[in-house]
Formats: C-alpha cells, structure tokens, sequence
C-alpha cells in the first residue's frame, strides 16, 4: 500500500512540475487572460511540447541508464583515477567484469522509473489534442 501511495505523490509531483513548465512557456509567449480561447489552446499547445520533450528526454535517459548501457562510462572515469591519481593502487582496482556484476546485483532490486517517460508522454498527447483545438477554432 505504500507503494502505491508513493508512486501516485511522484505522478502528481511529476504533473504539478510539467504544469508549471508549460505555464511557463505560455507566459513567456505573451500569456493573458484577456486572450481568446484560440490562443491560450496555441499557448499551452507549445507549453505542454516543450514539457513533454524535457519529460520524454530525461525519462528515456533514466530508462536507458537501468540497462546497465552507461557502466562502462562509470567504469572508465574510476579507472582514470587509479591511472592519473596516487589515490588508489593499480592491484587493488577492479576488473570490468567484477565491476559490472556488483552494478547488475545493485540494480537487481530497483524497478524500472517509468512514470517520468509517462508523464512526458501525457503532456505530449495533450500538446497534440490543443493543437488539435487550435486549428478547429480557427487558428492559423
């Protein structure tokens, strides 16, 4: 049950930052409320895209990262520490195939954080659906 509790706070935090991107970008395009509907469906139409490509972006980047595509990069930056720095011994370093075992076991209990590309992808389908609206009322 908690599970469930925490996943629905991280959706509605997720929502409330996705909002609040979009209604930025709606202002800094020259939101007012004295606009027609016209333009406010055009506003957030551009507001909610460029929260969906920052939603998308980095949720597919986390996805990626769960792979295990990445541990090569961690790998190569701690070897540059043993090579450059008097901080670690050569003999005491691992090898890349412990290294990426021990990273595999700590990965092993973890799932997969999804509801970042979700989100991104709602606002996405929003976008589209305002978009949608805009040219239905008349927008060109």
């Amino acid at each position: 049950m908690e599970a469930k509790k925490s996943l629905v706070i991280s959706y509605l935090v997720q929502s409330v930052i996705a909002i609040a991107i979009a209604v930025g970008v709606a202002w800094g395009q020259g939101f007012t409320t004295d606009l027609e509907l016209v333009w406010w469906c055009r506003l957030f139409s551009d507001g909610f895209f460029v929260s969906a490509l920052l939603f998308i972006g980095i949720g597919l980047l986390i996805w990626v990262s769960t792979t295990g595509f990445f541990d090569i990069f961690s790998y190569g930056f701690s070897s540059l520490l043993v090579l450059f720095t008097p901080l670690k011994k050569p003999s005491d370093h691992k090898h890349y195939y412990e290294y990426k075992c021990e990273k595999e076991a700590k990965r092993k209990g973890k799932g997969s954080p999804l509801s970042i590309l979700f989100v991104g992808i709602a606002c996405l389908l929003l976008s589209t659906l305002l978009v949608f609206l805009y040219y239905q009322l008349g927008g060109v």
